[in-house]
């Protein structure tokens, strides 16, 4: 039951964000320069649980890159939402009632053949994690327990460039299986795992062939002010003991396997 709903929430989140997908204001309406921020939440503690969402989102809830960050969200969250884009409320209201009434079998279910009192959760943030006159970052990260061992916690996000609201995918850094980018990457696993040799990291890894060319994260490229941030969600890369192997990789040593519409993004020309 766990593994499926895991599954169904990985096929969502990866669908929406990752993997060339792009997303175009109309030709006669571009993206905001500057954008001003603003938070809303819902929380409900009922007797199957804690289900609980907050969403930043541009106060300008009309503007193309309001209208842009609600469609990832809606299909971050599932991709059945039917009504409009510029209501984000309106957005976080339906997923959260939606996901009370998806789960509830499952939890009447699990009450019938257990004892124990599982509390099931549901945590969705959607936060913003870099905003600069070129582009903005989303960061979604959702936490999840329907009974089982642990619950589990997945992290995706876009980033969009302003001037037209296009998500940037991992199209941007060229020759990803070349050495310079596999080295770097194996770089930021070492020091995410704490390990100093390659022979060491691939002993961390479910695959130990990944050390000759680790595959790119499902999480698209996320542009933060320091450098591209890569995210490897649980089992992707590794066992769930490992967390969320996440480093930055620093623009500047990035530069060369960039294209020219990243370099622009983080300012390089």
């Amino acid at each position: 039951m766990r593994t499926k709903s895991l599954s169904l929430l990985m096929s969502a989140a990866s669908a929406c964000c990752g993997l060339g997908v792009f997303l175009s204001c109309s030709p006669k309406e571009t993206c905001a320069t500057s954008v001003e921020m603003v938070g809303d939440s819902l929380v409900a503690d009922i007797d199957m649980g804690h289900f609980a969402i907050a969403i930043q989102h541009p106060a300008d809830t009309t503007s193309a890159l309001a209208q842009a960050i609600a469609e990832y969200a809606s299909e971050a969250l599932g991709g059945t939402y039917q009504g409009e884009y510029t209501s984000p409320h309106a957005i976080m209201s339906y997923y959260h009632s939606q996901t009370i009434k998806d789960w509830l079998p499952d939890y009447q279910q699990l009450k019938e053949v257990s004892d124990a009192d599982n509390k099931f959760y549901w945590n969705v943030r959607i936060t913003t994690v870099a905003d600069t006159p070129q582009f903005l970052t989303i960061a979604y990260n959702c936490e999840t327990y329907q009974g089982g061992a642990h619950g589990l916690g997945v992290h995706f996000g876009i980033t969009l460039r302003k001037s037209d609201c296009r998500r940037v995918g991992w199209e941007v850094i060229r020759n990803s299986n070349g050495e310079k980018v596999q080295e770097l990457m194996r770089q930021g696993l070492r020091e995410y795992f704490n390990v100093k040799t390659d022979d060491e990291l691939k002993n961390l890894l479910f695959d130990e062939n990944y050390i000759y060319t680790m595959p790119m994260p499902q999480c698209p490229p996320l542009f933060t002010a320091d450098g591209i941030q890569f995210v490897y969600n649980p089992y992707e890369i590794a066992p769930y003991a490992a967390g969320r192997p996440t480093f930055v990789i620093p623009y500047d040593k990035l530069n060369d396997n960039l294209t020219v519409t990243a370099q622009r993004l983080c300012g390089n020309i």
